[in-house]
């Protein structure tokens, strides 16, 4: 059996054209990194972003895996985060996953328990190197080996596809 790739990864309202980030945002965000004066965001922001779902589109039958981003990304800040979608989309690893188990608790509250299989995402692994690897390892390595330029061409990439 064929493990799936990465095709396309997305922030679920980009695509009805409702997001307010782009590489405009992206180039002032790494500008204001470089000046230590990245704003602090507030709690209303911090929620608002962690509601937010991510959409892995597979090869697999173009199979849509969506994640929240609070579970997967939640200290990931945005221009991170379109760094960290950018590689995905141009390396296009092959991706593996786990889902929580019918009856296994994926909160705190009480009613935080899956009822059905196959439902809710636990773990995302990449494929890599003949091993699971977990995506922020795949992405570290692969930001060591690629310089700052490659770097800006994949995220202005990744923004063009979606212009």
């Amino acid at each position: 059996m064929e493990i799936p790739t990465i095709k396309e990864i997305y922030i679920f309202d980009y695509q009805n054209g409702h997001f307010y980030y782009n590489f405009e945002s992206y180039l002032k965000d790494i500008e204001l990194k470089e000046l230590n004066s990245l704003p602090v965001l507030n709690r209303e922001q911090k929620s608002e972003r962690y509601n937010q779902k991510i959409n892995i589109v597979t090869s697999e039958n173009k199979r849509i895996i969506k994640i929240p981003r609070g579970y997967f990304f939640n200290d990931t800040k945005d221009w991170q985060l379109y760094q960290i979608f950018a590689v995905l989309e141009y390396y296009k690893p092959e991706i593996s996953y786990a889902y929580y188990k019918p009856g296994e608790k994926y909160g705190e509250g009480e009613n935080t328990i899956v009822e059905r299989e196959n439902t809710l995402i636990k773990k995302i692994f990449i494929y890599h190197n003949n091993q699971n690897v977990l995506i922020s390892s795949f992405i570290n390595e692969q930001l060591n080996l690629i310089t700052q330029s490659q770097l800006a061409e994949f995220v202005k990439s990744y923004f063009e596809k979606r212009s």
